[in-house]
């Protein structure tokens, strides 16, 4: 997913294409693992107060068509990070994105979607992912807590433990 981030947007975009009342298999893993990447935590400490884990993170536009990812420009939500953040770049116009993979599904810019990653795997604190990584990461314990049996029954790919 982290490397091959094309071939997900394609079947996303081929499924949601073709509207369906039976989905299949690969598409309810697909949807899983999209939801996933909506609801993971930062592990990042703010950079900015280094009391919060990191909320958003500060692209910044250096012109119309470059810019700037790093996780150092990242922040809590607070409003005074957000606002030590916007006087550290201030001729530069930016934006704030929450920490979300929708986020880099959305970019439209190959080399920001690569920039944005890196950002994400340092502020997630994601080792280099194999597939048995990847999904260990997604799968995540608070997730498997509160799985229902409707999700339970809706992804029978994955043999959670109800609790």
């Amino acid at each position: 997913m982290f490397t091959n981030f094309g071939f997900i947007e394609w079947l996303l975009n081929k499924y949601y294409n073709k509207p369906t009342k039976n989905k299949n298999r690969l598409r309810l893993h697909l949807e899983w693992l999209l939801q996933q990447g909506e609801t993971r935590e930062a592990k990042m400490l703010c950079p900015q107060c280094g009391k919060r884990k990191v909320k958003l993170l500060s692209i910044i536009w250096s012109s119309a068509k470059t810019c700037s990812i790093d996780a150092d420009f990242s922040c809590c939500s607070s409003d005074a990070c957000k606002k030590k953040l916007e006087n550290l770049v201030l001729e530069h116009p930016h934006r704030f994105v929450e920490i979300k993979f929708s986020t880099v599904i959305q970019s439209q810019s190959p080399r920001n979607k690569k920039l944005m990653l890196r950002a994400f795997r340092r502020i997630l604190n994601l080792p280099r992912l194999t597939k048995e990584a990847t999904f260990e990461f997604f799968k995540g314990e608070k997730i498997v807590k509160t799985i229902s049996k409707e999700e339970k029954e809706r992804f029978p790919l994955f043999h959670m433990e109800e609790v």
